[in-house]
C-alpha cells in the first residue's frame, strides 16, 4: 500500500510535470506569433463615418 502510494505521487507529479513542459512549449511556439503581430496604435473605429 506504501508503495502504491509512492508511485501514485510520482505519477502525478510526473503528469504536472509533463503539463508544465507543454504550458512552456505551447509559450514558446505562440511567442513569435504574438512578437511579430503589434498591436496597432490606431484603432479604426467600428461605427464609420459616412
Amino acid at each position: 500500500m506504501h508503495q502504491y502510494f509512492l508511485s501514485a505521487r510520482n505519477a502525478v507529479l510526473l503528469a504536472l510535470l509533463a503539463a508544465l513542459a507543454w504550458l512552456l512549449i505551447l509559450l514558446h511556439l505562440l511567442s513569435p506569433l504574438v512578437a511579430h503581430s503589434k498591436p496597432q496604435v490606431h484603432v479604426a473605429p467600428i461605427f464609420m463615418p459616412q
